[in-house]
């Protein structure tokens, strides 16, 4: 063959390579935006509420889980339990309830948490929802948690 072509097809193989490496390098990372923005981890987005949004109870929940050890089982995507910022429970787990079939690669969940009672039970401006896969398996190796930061306001 002629060098060209090789070179040719040498420069367009390490394009490839390249490409693919930094694809996966990019949708294996964590991305926290933390300014009123969707706040998403591999895995799992949340739409409602945003990142340090101020909120008040009932709080309504909503997002969707998109694999990586986050999927849904039985129709539910995992749970959620509200913590003010002393690590107190202010809401106990609440199951993420698909909203769609559960059977799919992406599914969207909904859940509502926590009534106007417990306004009065808050000690701490901030809080964070912490949201759990599910996890049939029990198996600790396969457990996912993600953090998501807001305020309270009554």
């Amino acid at each position: 063959m002629d060098k060209k072509i090789i070179w040719g097809i040498v420069v367009a193989v390490i394009l490839i390579a390249g490409g693919v490496l930094a694809n996966n390098y990019l949708s294996n990372r964590v991305y926290n935006c933390c300014h009123g923005e969707q706040y998403t981890q591999k895995g799992i987005s949340i739409d409602e509420p945003l990142a340090n949004q101020e909120v008040k109870f009932p709080l309504i929940i909503k997002g969707y889980v998109s694999g990586y050890g986050w999927t849904a089982f039985e129709g539910i995507t995992g749970s959620v339990q509200v913590l003010d910022a002393n690590g107190k429970t202010i809401a106990k787990k609440k199951p993420l309830e698909a909203t769609e079939d559960w059977m799919q690669a992406v599914v969207h969940f909904e859940t509502t948490v926590g009534d106007a009672e417990m306004m009065s039970h808050l000690g701490t401006q901030n809080g964070v929802l912490v949201f759990e896969n599910e996890n049939p398996s029990g198996e600790s190796v396969n457990a996912k948690e993600f953090r998501l930061p807001v305020k309270f306001i009554k």
